[in-house]
């Protein structure tokens, strides 16, 4: 049980991961004026 937990956190975490590298390029090529951002106070 506590190994399936742990593959599953990390797989949570590897998705996060992957979700916010993608947000924050799209950021920085789009728009780059906007500093403030909701993910920035999630996290």
């Amino acid at each position: 049980l506590l190994r399936r937990d742990g593959n599953l956190a990390q797989a949570l975490m590897s998705a996060h991961l992957q979700g916010a590298e993608s947000y924050w390029k799209g950021l920085i090529e789009g728009h780059g004026e906007e500093p403030q951002s909701p993910a920035l106070e999630k996290a």
